[in-house]
């Protein structure tokens, strides 16, 4: 595969409140959540500059000039060499809106890939491109209960997104990274809505959203627990990630 020519633009959801996580990370927002010596940002952009990705844009919202800072500080370190930008909502828009805004302030034309800036998940990128759009990055877990569930048919097409259950479910979760086309967001209309509900489960509905699963060390930060989970691998050096 020729990753120069293959590997799409990357957009960054970064303009959540994460409330969640705010009772220990309280003075920055989630996606700069200290790790170590660097934040959870930098590591999600080294991560995926190791998988080919060279375009960047950071989808921002609450505290954007605190991300702006970040981007400023990385383009020296983490982001040298790649072309990047960002784009700050006019006001609390939702990830679906968050991503509409983008595709029309940027004129996207071309097939992108979008990810949460809380997700830290590795080997997605080829996956997805070989899949093609519309497709989601998928990871078979022993308990769903956090993430909700995906039903999947036999061929790999998702049927829908399943509510969460106090149940402990084994099956398939959202990774937190899809690959999509640009036409999914002409028709919108400034409104506030969510990329998960609103745009991939009708996808599913209308059996046009493909599974892509990913064989992955996974952590979403979002909550206490997984952040502090996280942050004790990374700073350990656990091989895992």
């Amino acid at each position: 595969m020729n990753r120069k020519n293959v590997i799409p633009h990357l957009l960054i959801l970064a303009g959540g409140l994460g409330t969640r996580l705010s009772s220990v990370v309280s003075d920055v927002p989630k996606a700069l959540a200290p790790v170590g010596d660097a934040s959870f940002l930098e590591i999600l952009i080294e991560v995926y500059r190791q998988q080919g990705v060279q375009r960047f844009t950071f989808l921002l919202g609450y505290r954007a000039e605190q991300i702006i800072d970040e981007i400023d500080r990385l383009s020296r370190t983490s982001l040298a060499g790649s072309n990047y930008d960002y784009v700050v909502e006019p006001f609390a828009l939702g990830t679906g809106g968050a991503v509409a805004n983008a595709v029309r302030c940027l004129k996207l034309k071309k097939n992108f890939l979008v990810t949460n800036s809380d997700t830290y998940v590795k080997g997605a990128i080829d996956p997805l491109v070989c899949a093609g759009p519309n497709s989601i990055g998928v990871l078979f877990m022993s308990d769903t209960r956090r993430f909700g569930l995906l039903d999947i048919d036999d061929d790999g097409t998702v049927l829908s997104f399943v509510e969460k259950s106090n149940q402990k479910i084994s099956g398939f979760v959202n990774s937190g990274i899809c690959l999509l086309k640009p036409d999914l967001f002409e028709m919108w209309r400034g409104q506030p809505f969510s990329l998960e509900y609103d745009v991939l489960a009708r996808l599913a509905l209308k059996g046009q959203l493909r599974a892509v699963p990913l064989v992955s060390p996974f952590c979403d930060i979002g909550v206490p627990d997984s952040y502090f989970q996280f942050k004790q691998a990374w700073e350990f050096g656990d091989d895992k990630l």
